[in-house]
């Protein structure tokens, strides 16, 4: 609902620039590097039960061999649910800023935020997760992900309510 002009893309871009602080950096490379994938699942369903309970959301990096991709998850939703014969109960739904959704009507694609072909399938027992989306690209191949629920720490000197620590 806010109009894109000049000076809203160009906060816009700088809040995006700023948000690249090195703190963060370090601890999600940090993270990604010395946690093993179940851990990284681990993490990731603590967060997004915690996120839950609080009613917030979280962020979720997805990163491979060959690509990294930041969304907000929503929560976790426990169901059943099986994908190339893999049984899943956990389903954390991201709001991603690249799901694309298709009207029917006109066969015109459009920004949705929420896909569940880009939100995240886990199996608690045995960490196996699972992404539609990436599934279907072939990028699934070492795919693991960090999550997030730091502000102080995201929005270290940000643009935008700024945390002065990230302690």
């Amino acid at each position: 609902d806010i109009e894109l002009d000049d000076d809203v893309l160009s906060s816009i871009l700088a809040y995006q620039t700023q948000q690249l602080n090195p703190h963060f950096l370090h601890y999600m490379n940090w993270s990604l590097a010395h946690y093993t994938n179940e851990e990284k699942v681990d993490i990731l369903l603590k967060i997004a039960e915690r996120s839950a309970k609080k009613g917030e959301y979280f962020l979720i990096v997805a990163d491979a061999k060959n690509f990294s991709h930041a969304m907000a998850g929503l929560g976790i939703v426990d169901g059943e649910w099986e994908f190339n014969g893999v049984k899943y109960d956990k389903f954390i739904p991201c709001y991603d800023c690249n799901a694309m959704v298709e009207d029917k009507e006109t066969s015109t694609l459009y920004a949705s935020g929420f896909s569940a072909d880009g939100s995240i399938f886990i199996n608690s027992k045995t960490k196996e997760t699972y992404m539609h989306f990436y599934y279907n690209i072939g990028k699934c191949d070492g795919l693991s992900f960090f999550a997030c629920d730091d502000y102080d720490l995201m929005n270290y000197k940000g643009k935008i309510n700024p945390s002065d620590s990230y302690i």
